[in-house]
């Protein structure tokens, strides 16, 4: 037996706005380049940016490489780092500008869909709370 869930929409997007994300799971496809980071604000609501280091005809991608590159600096909060274990991103945070790009479906042109676009990273060491809140981090 499987247990349903009553949310009414279960697509949610990160509100717009600064955001402090937590990167809870990497895939990284090397044959093919491709590397898919998922992140999540303290509410669960989910993100996932995509980089491909491989165009399509076959080449480096180096805008591709330099986003990843300072998205990694920052959620590592070092500078020097020359290569990582893209695993030991696994749950380091990182603060960004959240922005929404709504366009028509093309599917349906009476709907709308929504594109995340994340911006302006900057080091974040966890989530953050208010002073009456207690941020579950500070537990450990």
């Amino acid at each position: 037996m499987i247990e349903l869930t009553t949310s009414s929409n279960p697509f949610q997007v990160l509100p717009k706005g600064e955001n402090v994300l937590q990167i809870t799971n990497v895939e990284y496809k090397q044959t093919v380049g491709q590397m898919r980071i998922t992140l999540a604000n303290k509410d669960g609501v989910k993100h996932t940016e995509v980089f491909r280091f491989i165009t399509k005809a076959g080449k480096r991608n180096n805008s591709a490489l330099n986003v990843f590159s300072y998205f990694a600096h920052v959620a590592f909060n070092d500078f020097s780092l020359n290569s990582i274990d893209e695993q030991e991103l696994v749950g380091k945070f990182v603060k960004c500008t959240v922005e929404h790009d709504v366009q028509p479906n093309i599917n349906d042109p009476e709907k709308t869909v929504t594109f995340v676009r994340l911006n302006d990273f900057k080091v974040a060491s966890g989530f953050e709370s208010n002073k009456n809140e207690v941020d579950p981090l500070d537990e450990i």
